[in-house]
């Protein structure tokens, strides 16, 4: 069974489904079901394999930061807001992790690598209910992927 709920689109999603206008191939829920579901696949496909520290590292700085105003700025604002936090805020050794080690991968993700890993720190934010964590690996295995989580 299917969820029937509103949504509000922006200039964006009226770009999408202005693009599938007349189309016999999906009705609107359709192609944005479709569209949602490619989204996800390319975010898991995207993601890179980091530890539970180099995680625990992104979730810890990008804590209030806005990413998903401007793709365009969102590698740089990645690796930027990683780099200042290693170097001005300790959160390295903070997370027991080599910050310039995890700029270097940042530095090398695609665009589709950089959109996996903010839409898995916002996932982690968007699910925090101020309760204890008591293991990461736990809490971030349902939201980037066991697969994508090193020791």
């Amino acid at each position: 069974m299917t969820d029937r709920f509103s949504i509000y689109g922006g200039p964006g999603l009226r770009v999408l489904l202005d693009g599938m206008a007349g189309s016999d191939i999906h009705s609107r829920s359709g192609y944005l079901n479709a569209v949602a579901d490619r989204y996800r696949k390319i975010c898991i496909r995207s993601r890179p394999t980091l530890s539970v520290g180099e995680w625990c590292c992104l979730i810890d700085a990008l804590n209030g930061t806005v990413l998903s105003d401007n793709i365009d700025y969102g590698s740089t604002i990645l690796w930027g807001s990683i780099e200042d936090a290693c170097k001005l805020d300790g959160l390295g050794e903070k997370w027991s992790i080599d910050g310039p080690a995890l700029v270097a991968k940042l530095k090398q993700l695609d665009l589709a690598g950089v959109v996996s890993v903010i839409d898995a720190v916002e996932r982690f934010w968007a699910t925090q209910d101020g309760a204890a964590i008591t293991s990461w690996r736990d809490v971030l295995a349902p939201i980037v992927g066991a697969e994508h989580i090193t020791d």
